[in-house]
Formats: C-alpha cells, structure tokens, sequence
C-alpha cells in the first residue's frame, strides 16, 4: 500500500495522483489518498485510486466531525470491518430480531460506519455541498488559480518575497499547486512566521505557521480585495520592502 497526501499540508503542493495510481497498479500496489487538503477546491479523479478519505471541515465548508471514505469495489472486499449494528444487511428491519447474527456484512462503504452519524452536522454538510455544487468545483479550482496567480505576482514586487514567489510561479505554471500558498521562512526561522502571523490576526487574516511556512488558504469566496489585504499584510514584514 501507499499512502500519500493528495495537497501536502507543509507547502501546498498537489500531486498527480494519475500518475501515482498508474505507477500503483502496475506493481500491484494500493494507492490510499488524503484528500483533505484539495477537497472541496479542486476536481478529483479516482480512476485507480484504491481509496480516498477526507474530512469536511476544510474546503468542503462543513462543521468538524463528518468526513467521507471511498473505496473502489475490489479494495473494499479485502478490508475487514470492524463490525457495528450498522455494518451489515437489514441493519435497520427491525422485523429480524436483534440476536440474529446471521447476516451479511454491507456491500458498499457504509460496512465501515461504527455508528449513527451526527445527524445535525450532516445537515450543514449537505447545504454545503449544495452550495459547491451549484458554484461547480471545476469554477472554483479556476477561481482560486487567478488569485493564487494575482497573489503572487504582487509579492514577486516585494523583496523579502521575491524569491519565494518565483518558485511558486514556476509550480502555479505546472499545475502543481492547490489552494494553499505556502511561504518559506527563508532563513529567518518559524519565530518570524509566528509574528507575521499574528499581526495578520490584528488584520482578520487568518493564516497558519507549519514545518517553517507560512500557509494561506483561498477558496471561492476570495476575491481580489482580499489578495489586496493579503499584500499589504506581507509587505509589513521586515525587510519586505
């Protein structure tokens, strides 16, 4: 089996998991997906991917505590459930008395739900899928690349940046890039991130500090006033100008 991070949450980058799963298969390999990251903000194809598992407090704008598992057919039938009420056939026919062991374990996905779900939080994740799925997945992918792209070209002005925002162009031009824009300490160490962070809170601009970047996440709802303030923010730092 492998593992891997769809968006790597360090620096951002996305991975051709076209590429991984072709690579996969042909050495008889399993290919398991964190998609996380890239969920909600840019289009996914599963063809060869064993499974992919998400959260949906992140991009798919949804309370924390709901997430979704999909596992293609064949994978599925190798995994072994940990077993529930819920796991297996006529969960719900409370016509078959409860002491009746003799069942079958669920053909699809829901074999591996331990439990009733939160119903209330499942609520606010389908109006927020709703809401995605009406703007379009694809549209917002496409959305969020003009920003990242309007983003970086402002900070390629500014001198403390400049080197990082060269090499995000280069990966932005290669299609290696997701939603999160990832800045490099640079040598001025993660306490400097940490401060520039917390001014940025001063701003209403949330961002967060991981493995020595300064991450920032856009989505559809941004527009180019908020790339403003984000310029702005990062042109205060020390020697950005």
């Amino acid at each position: 089996m492998l593992s891997v991070s769809w968006v790597r949450f360090q620096d951002g980058l996305v991975l051709d998991l076209g590429r991984l799963a072709r690579g996969c298969a042909a050495r008889g390999v399993d290919l398991v997906v964190d998609g996380i990251q890239g969920a909600g903000t840019l289009p996914v194809d599963l063809d060869g991917v064993a499974a992919f598992a998400t959260g949906g407090h992140k991009g798919l704008l949804a309370p924390q505590g709901l997430g979704f598992l999909a596992t293609a057919p064949e994978f599925r039938k190798r995994l072994l459930p940990l077993g529930s009420w819920l796991s297996v056939e006529d969960a719900t026919d409370f016509r078959r008395p409860s002491t009746d062991f003799d069942r079958d374990f669920l053909p699809d996905g829901s074999v591996f739900e331990q439990g009733v779900p939160d119903l209330l939080s499942g609520v606010a994740l389908e109006a927020s899928l709703e809401v995605l799925l009406a703007a379009g997945v694809e549209k917002i992918a496409e959305h969020v690349a003009a920003l990242r792209a309007e983003l970086i070209e402002r900070l390629a002005g500014l001198p403390a940046w400049r080197d990082d925002a060269e090499r995000l162009r280069r990966l932005h031009d290669a299609g290696r890039l997701g939603s999160i824009v990832a800045l490099h300490h640079a040598g001025r160490g993660q306490q400097a991130l940490v401060a520039i962070d917390r001014r940025g809170v001063g701003q209403g601009i949330y961002a967060s500090v991981r493995e020595g970047y300064l991450r920032l996440a856009l989505h559809g709802w941004h527009a180019s006033a908020d790339v403003e303030r984000i310029a702005t923010w990062l042109a205060d730092a020390p020697g950005a100008r």
